[in-house]
Parts: structure tokens; sequence; C-alpha cells
């Protein structure tokens, strides 16, 4: 007896289709992927996003405020210092993949130590 694999009813996979469209329409702004882009390698202040892509403060806590409200990042404090670091897996995974294929490499002196 030939096995075949348990197809997904269409309402799952329309349900399915339309998070990946909301996850999606979280991404699609170039400074949002940028973020996500030096946060995959590890938590990072507003301040050290700021200088690793030359943006302003002001626009990286805005964008910050949005990929946080759709879940893909969180916060850790640090003193009196706010890190952010990717929250989701499948943020994480996307962010590896567009990384590995889209970021140049980030030079200078913005990664924060780990330890």
């Amino acid at each position: 007896m030939n096995k075949r694999a348990i197809k997904p009813k269409p309402v799952d996979l329309l349900a399915k289709a339309g998070e990946a469209a909301s996850f999606l329409r979280s991404l699609a702004h170039e400074h949002r992927l940028a973020i996500l882009c030096v946060l995959e390698d590890g938590p990072l202040s507003v301040g050290e996003i700021a200088l690793a892509l030359a943006l302003a403060q002001p626009k990286v806590s805005q964008h910050l405020m949005r990929l946080r409200a759709e879940g893909l990042v969180a916060t850790e404090r640090d003193g009196t210092t706010i890190h952010y670091r990717i929250a989701s897996q499948t943020a994480r995974e996307i962010a590896g993949v567009l990384k590995a294929a889209f970021c140049p490499p980030v030079r200078g002196g913005a990664r924060r130590k780990q330890g």
C-alpha cells in the first residue's frame, strides 16, 4: 500500500498563508530588514543599531517599536541600557537567510561584547 502525505485542508493553508503575509508585511521595510540583519548576531542597544546602520536613533526606535509590537524583537535591560534581540525563531531564521544573501558584514565597533 502506498502511503501519501496528509495534505493540509485548504482552510488551514489559507490561514497559514495569511499569517505568512502578515509576517512579511512587518518586514517589508528596508530599515526593519537591516535592523534584523544586525540583531541576527546578538542583542544591541538603539544607539549601537543606529551607529551600525548610520541611521538616526529616533528612526531606529520607531522601527524597533513596530518590530516589538509584531513580536519579532524583545528587550533586555542591562542597568540603564535596553538591548534589543530577535524574539521570534521564524524571524531569526529569515534574518539569517536574508543576511547571508543580502547583508554585507557590519564593520566597526558597533557589536556589543557577549559574556
